[in-house]
């Protein structure tokens, strides 16, 4: 049996070496293959002895080579055996970042080594499933039949595994919950909801450390694989923010409190999921110019991403009356005050919905058809949308069976950043228990 897995930092390709541990138990012929699109990733295959590759190193080295024969291909058409180039470009083509014909020779690529990668592959095990190699990979997939697997960290210090994909993709969207629960369906949910972090294993900083610094000295040069070129490095930290007002609850204890909690801009769930906004100021804009009246904007920056929005989205919170930029408060804290919680795609609006708040999802994701929250949609106005946000309140039981669906069918307790390996033995038992049926 051969296996492969697609990840990216180290800490994926550590879970991978576990999963490879415990599957081989039952499949000890198991040849493992670990790819990985960051240097920290292969790094970590390579010191503890797994056959891997850099992959996007890889294509990016292909593309160099083959530029003349895929230049000339892409002169007469941008379909490559049977992949839409510009459909899979669209998702992260940005001109300020990307030079195209660079980005669509970087496709190609991964279409050439993926092609022969999955041949004769038995099982496929992605971490997500809509960054270029994860998308093309599983495309390939489907049509060879092959047994595939997709890993995130997910809610209530869980592991998302599931079968058809992650975020927007999970298998448990569409799902109608029950309007009405037994007390040990109850109790059960809130027993998911209480689960408690586990210990974290020493992650060794140089691994994540060394990607930082690659990332730095050669983002803005071609040799860095345009993939992975974003608008952000934790080197080069502005700090954008430093003059703005704070939220002081005691001023506004007569307001409406609309939540906006922000996604980091490169995230999957802005690039791929989020059909109506691309920028998180224009998302301000819409939001805080339709708020119904006696009402005020938190916006929320995401945790790994403070002070680095474009500066248009501090000056647009600095300009405005009624809009409040939260840097003092907890998102429990934030969660309780807020009578509404807007977001794209996040497991906040799920932490918010557990705790009866209103939620507005302004992208695509796996709890926004589950009649448990409002999902916008351009057949109503933004004001329309945040008066009904505001004046619904979800289900209670719904939300709850909701909880019980998501944990049954896609959840495993625990994260991959987890000391010791009970995840992975948890998923390796999984594939095992799928592929014996």
């Amino acid at each position: 049996m051969k296996v492969l897995c697609i990840g990216y930092y180290d800490k994926f390709s550590r879970l991978f070496l576990g999963v490879k541990k415990h599957l081989k138990n039952n499949y000890p012929a198991a040849k493992f293959t670990v790819d990985s699109m960051y240097f920290s990733g292969y790094l970590y295959t390579l010191l503890h002895g797994q056959k891997g590759n850099w992959l996007s190193l890889k294509a990016w080295r292909l593309a160099k080579k083959n530029k003349e024969r895929y230049n000339t291909l892409l002169a007469s058409s941008h379909l490559y055996k049977d992949f839409d180039l510009d459909k899979l470009a669209s998702s992260i083509f940005n001109p300020k970042y990307h030079k195209e014909e660079e980005l669509l020779r970087q496709i190609m690529a991964y279409v050439d080594i993926l092609e022969q990668k999955i041949v004769d592959v038995d099982v496929l095990i992605l971490i997500g499933d809509s960054r270029l190699p994860f998308e093309i990979t599983k495309q390939m997939a489907e049509k060879l039949h092959i047994k595939t697997y997709h890993l995130e960290q997910g809610p209530f210090n869980t592991t998302i595994f599931d079968k058809k994909g992650v975020n927007a993709n999970l298998s448990v969207r569409g799902y109608i919950p029950k309007a009405s629960i037994s007390k040990s369906e109850e109790q059960q949910a809130y027993k998911t909801l209480s689960t408690q972090k586990n210990k974290k294993y020493f992650r060794n900083p140089i691994y994540r450390g060394l990607d930082y610094v690659m990332e730095f000295f050669t983002m803005n040069t071609t040799i860095y694989p345009p993939d992975l070129k974003i608008d952000f490095s934790i080197l080069n930290k502005q700090k954008s923010d430093l003059d703005l007002k704070r939220f002081v609850t005691e001023e506004q204890t007569d307001k409406n409190i609309f939540l906006f909690a922000c996604q980091v801009p490169f995230d999957v769930n802005i690039t791929h999921h989020s059909p109506y906004f691309k920028r998180h100021v224009e998302i301000l804009k819409e939001v805080f110019h339709n708020l119904p009246k006696n009402s005020i904007l938190i916006v929320r920056e995401h945790p790994i991403y403070k002070s680095q929005y474009e500066e248009e989205f501090y000056d647009f919170i600095r300009n405005n009356e009624g809009i409040y930029l939260d840097k003092d408060l907890g998102l429990n804290q934030a969660l309780e005050l807020a009578n509404a919680v807007i977001i794209v795609n996040s497991t906040v609006g799920l932490e918010a919905l557990t705790k009866s708040k209103a939620v507005l999802v302004l992208g695509k994701s796996y709890y926004d058809s589950s009649s448990i929250c409002k999902k916008y949609s351009e057949e109503k106005n933004m004001r329309q949308w945040l008066i009904d946000t505001l004046n619904y309140t979800p289900d209670k039981s719904a939300v709850l069976d909701f909880i019980n669906h998501l944990q049954e069918k896609s959840l495993i307790n625990g994260f991959i950043t987890d000391k010791g390996s009970a995840v992975a033995h948890t998923i390796a038992n999984k594939i095992i228990l799928d592929l014996e049926k």
